[in-house]
């Protein structure tokens, strides 16, 4: 995380007045800087792309739980639903409501009435207006 404060500033400032500021070595900066993305992320960027098509295919009304089942039995990939969840929404992907019989505008809330507290509804069963006993 510190390597990349120091990337956009390494222009104007000298990289090793950077990394001693923050508290890293330069060498550790110039592996990050070298370093290409993780696994991990390569997996994340491949599935980020197949859950879009997926997504697109089934007109943008299927969530999380039905984008993995999609991918597990054609495909044969294995992802977890909550994978499947961050990765859509990272790429800004959601359930459309409005195939599930739901309008996408609300509807009027309705008014919520206050209900007496209880000593004041206290005193109106007994019938005395004063503190409760």
């Amino acid at each position: 995380m510190r390597f990349r404060l120091i990337h956009p500033e390494k222009d104007p400032h000298d990289v090793c007045l950077l990394a001693r500021v923050l508290g890293v070595s330069r060498q550790g900066y110039y592996a990050w800087a070298t370093r290409g993305l993780s696994i991990r992320a390569r997996q994340d960027a491949e599935l980020t792309e197949k859950i879009r098509r997926h997504h697109q295919v089934s007109d943008e009304i299927y969530g999380a739980p039905r984008i993995q089942a999609d991918l597990r039995e054609p495909a044969g990939i294995g992802v977890g639903r909550k994978r499947a969840a961050r990765l859509m929404r990272a790429a800004g992907r959601r359930r459309s409501t409005a195939g599930r019989g739901q309008s996408r505008v609300p509807s009027a809330r309705r008014q919520r009435t206050r209900r007496p507290s209880c000593g004041r509804a206290r005193a109106e069963r007994t019938g005395r207006a004063g503190s409760p006993p």
